[in-house]
């Protein structure tokens, strides 16, 4: 056995026979690891990772992992799926006992939603700032659990019509957990609507977008209630961006 430490919050380790070539034959020899590690919710938005499940939920989310492994000649490296190896993650107020959900990639094509493994292998515990995951594939894993929630109401913004899914990228972040939930662009009516969120919530609502070679942003705290905007089936709320500049885009996501 012997460990790769990743930075100075994540390591791994990877037992003897984990790791394999193309053809299934095990792998002895120098391994590049790739890895990312997402906690703030700044980061999960840069990045494009929204905290949502195949059946449209949200997600509580306390990190967000990538890991890839190839060969110093850039061979892909795989794990056996028998010999699962251990990522060990320090971070803060860890509390978790529960299956992974990880990302399909389909012919190189990432889901935009995660799915929840159901098996021995790939699990996330934690306790405290010590946490403990298991896999046995390489990708995006999140560490987080379905949340169960009774109520929901949608929220959906409306943008002038400069502000395109080519250009913009709309988000709802929970005050209450370490989420980010995307909103996805409804062609039809011109808005970006999000998922079934819980209500009785705070939320902070970022507007990103690039056009030709400006940046433009938007945030609003909202509170989602039960109630919807007369005439429509969900909360709407009207938003114009400002321009800035991707520093302060940056610096800005940094304090959510």
């Amino acid at each position: 056995q012997y460990v790769s430490v990743c930075n100075n919050t994540m390591s791994v380790l990877l037992p003897q026979n984990s790791i394999t070539t193309g053809t299934g034959a095990f792998y002895h020899g120098n391994i590049i690891v790739k890895s990312k590690l997402l906690v703030s919710k700044g980061s999960c938005v840069l990045s494009l990772k929204t905290a949502e499940n195949t059946t449209g939920q949200l997600l509580g989310s306390y990190a967000s992992i990538y890991l890839f492994f190839t060969d110093p000649n850039n061979n892909e490296l795989y794990i056996d799926s028998t010999h699962p190896i251990s990522v060990f993650v320090h971070l803060e107020n860890t509390n978790i006992n529960n299956p992974l959900l990880y990302r399909e990639r389909t012919n190189n094509l990432l889901s935009n939603t995660w799915s929840l493994y159901n098996d021995n292998y790939n699990t996330a515990t934690g306790q405290g700032e010590n946490l403990t995951i298991t896999i046995n594939r390489t990708g995006w894993y999140n560490c987080g659990k379905n949340l169960n929630y009774i109520q929901t109401n949608k929220i959906a913004v409306s943008l002038p019509a400069n502000y395109t899914n080519a250009n913009t990228l709309v988000y709802a972040v929970p005050n209450n957990s370490g989420s980010v939930v995307q909103l996805h662009p409804s062609i039809t009516d011109r808005q970006f609507q999000s998922i079934e969120l819980p209500v009785q919530g705070n939320y902070k609502l970022v507007v990103i977008s690039k056009q030709a070679n400006s940046y433009f942003i938007s945030t609003q705290d909202i509170f989602i209630s039960s109630q919807t905007t007369q005439g429509y089936q969900y909360q709407l709320i009207n938003l114009t961006p400002q321009i800035t500049t991707l520093a302060n885009i940056k610096s800005f996501l940094n304090t959510l």
